[in-house]
Formats: C-alpha cells, sequence, structure tokens
C-alpha cells in the first residue's frame, strides 16, 4: 500500500537506497536497471511528503548533469558508463513545477 506520508525513517530508507542505485549507476550499469528502479521518481508530483519529493527531485537532476557532462565530455566508452536513458526525460523543470504545485 503507498503511504503518502512515508515517516522520517522511511523517508531516510528510501534515500539510502537512492543514493546506493545512484552509485551503481556510476559504476557502469544501466539507469533504468538502478535509479529508475525507484518508484517514488516516477511518482512525485503524487508525493505528498515535501523533504521526500525534494530527495526525489535532487537524484533526477544529478541524473541528468551527470549524463550531460559524460556525453558532451565524448571521453567514455559504453561499457564504462551506459548513457541510454531510453527515451525517458530523466529531469526537467516542467517535473519539478508540477511536484511542487
Amino acid at each position: 500500500k503507498h503511504c503518502p506520508y512515508p515517516s522520517t525513517p522511511d523517508i531516510l530508507g528510501i534515500s539510502d537506497e537512492l543514493l546506493a542505485c545512484l552509485c551503481t549507476w556510476l559504476d557502469g550499469h544501466s539507469l533504468a536497471q538502478t535509479v529508475l528502479t525507484c518508484l517514488y521518481l516516477h511518482t512525485i508530483p503524487s508525493i505528498k511528503s515535501t523533504p521526500l519529493a525534494g530527495i526525489c527531485n535532487a537524484a533526477l537532476k544529478c541524473c541528468d548533469i551527470i549524463n550531460d557532462i559524460i556525453v558532451s565530455s565524448l571521453c567514455y566508452e559504453e561499457e564504462d558508463f551506459v548513457t541510454c536513458t531510453y527515451g525517458s526525460v530523466i529531469w526537467s523543470i516542467e517535473l519539478l513545477l508540477t511536484a511542487l504545485l
């Protein structure tokens, strides 16, 4: 059951898992199999917890920035870093505004 107001320990646990997924992605695994497995990232507008929504937005923005840096540097090998986002927009200002409204 989805709880709209997760407790503080739940938010810390979600944050910890999200950070672990981010590190795994940076280690060379697919974005879809790491960071994007967090279901909260796909439902940010419906998250009622401001801290959790902020953490989710920050994680997506970090992925967006890191991906842009790696792609624009042209100094990576596909086996070192998976830049494919599978057609999904990682982060956008529209997503942030929707989550804040």
